[in-house]
């Protein structure tokens, strides 16, 4: 007779037992393919993220006509594709800054608002912004709210048309956009270099 003594598990523990594994192997399954949907999104983040940075300084530099409204159209679906990619994955911070930077992009495309070098930092800013949320969200840490806030409520006071602005654009043409450097925006004007010299070394 053996020493080792023995205890029959019943058919519940074992019934109990093989949940867990299969819901422990579920949960990693799901874990493997979050991160692997983010990994994508985050190929997909980086090639709007180049596509508006690049657009924006084209635009900053000069454009009017055809040229103008090409860029515009660029920098609309980059934004609009952000949205809903970043929704698709529940990353609802940029979804959010995306949401809202698409709505001032379209209101340029239709000619509702002006270009101004302020308006220039602000999206500049929106971008740089959404690349931070995505960093912050692979360190599984949660975006500043504050910082959410504020860029979301000046996006959204950029898109407050008066009607001055509305009749001006309805009876004259986009003119050319030209953004003079000014001494109160020289931090600016240095960052836009920093950009420009970066985007340069991503493209092919």
């Amino acid at each position: 007779m053996s020493d080792r003594l023995t205890f029959p598990l019943s058919k519940d523990i074992v019934k109990k037992f093989h949940l867990f594994f299969i819901l422990k192997a579920k949960s990693m399954d799901q874990e493997t393919l979050k991160r692997q949907l983010l990994d994508t999104f985050k190929v997909e983040l980086d090639e709007h993220v180049l596509t508006l940075n690049k657009g924006l300084l084209r635009l900053e530099q000069g454009a009017s006509g055809e040229k103008f409204n090409t860029l515009v159209a660029e920098l609309f679906r980059a934004a609009h594709s952000l949205k809903g990619a970043s929704r698709t994955v529940d990353i609802l911070d940029i979804n959010l800054i995306a949401h809202r930077l698409e709505d001032v992009l379209g209101l340029i495309q239709h000619q509702k608002i002006s270009l101004s070098s302020q308006l220039f930092d602000l999206m500049f800013q929106a971008v740089d912004l959404i690349k931070e949320c995505m960093s912050t969200k692979l360190e599984g840490k949660d975006f500043p709210f504050d910082r959410l806030n504020s860029i979301v409520e000046k996006l959204e006071a950029a898109t407050v048309i008066s009607d001055n602005s509305q009749n001006n654009a309805a009876n004259k043409d986009l003119p050319e956009i030209k953004i003079a450097a000014t001494n109160s925006s020289d931090n600016n004007q240095e960052h836009r270099k920093e950009q420009s010299i970066n985007i340069k070394k991503q493209l092919p």
